[in-house]
């Protein structure tokens, strides 16, 4: 993806995301006054650290925080057992990521705005794992 994504999301409701079951994997589909396919959505107010082989991103947007525990939620409720995409410690919401020589690259570019694209939920009868792309411009 070159640039800025399209359309993206700012808040998301858990009762307009629908799961697509497909041969290995689930899509996602957020019906609202259009229907889009996979969910970008719009991250404001990050912070990236390194922590062992995990890049970890800092979630302080309230709207973030709120669309992915919607996610979350909806997933939890569709596919057990799901791992969730947020997480909270006592530092606050943040997500875990592998790391991989783009994140590393993002990370020492340290953007304050990224955008969360839940692309589709890897099934598994151990853990669905949702896959997400994270970009910054």
């Amino acid at each position: 993806m070159d640039g800025n994504p399209t359309i993206t999301l700012r808040r998301i409701e858990s009762n307009k995301i629908k799961l697509i079951p497909k041969s290995g994997y689930y899509k996602l589909k957020y019906i609202d006054e259009f229907t889009i396919l996979s969910i970008i959505l719009t991250c404001s107010d990050v912070r990236m650290e390194c922590s062992g082989n995990h890049l970890i991103i800092r979630i302080t947007d309230e709207w973030a925080i709120y669309s992915l525990s919607q996610i979350d939620q909806t997933l939890y409720h569709s596919i057990k057992p799901v791992k969730p995409i947020l997480n909270k410690d006592k530092s606050g919401y943040f997500i875990a990521l592998n790391q991989n020589p783009i994140l590393l690259a993002m990370y020492k570019r340290a953007p304050t705005h990224i955008y969360i694209h839940v692309k589709t939920i890897r099934q598994s009868n151990d853990l669905n794992i949702p896959i997400l792309y994270i970009l910054d411009r």
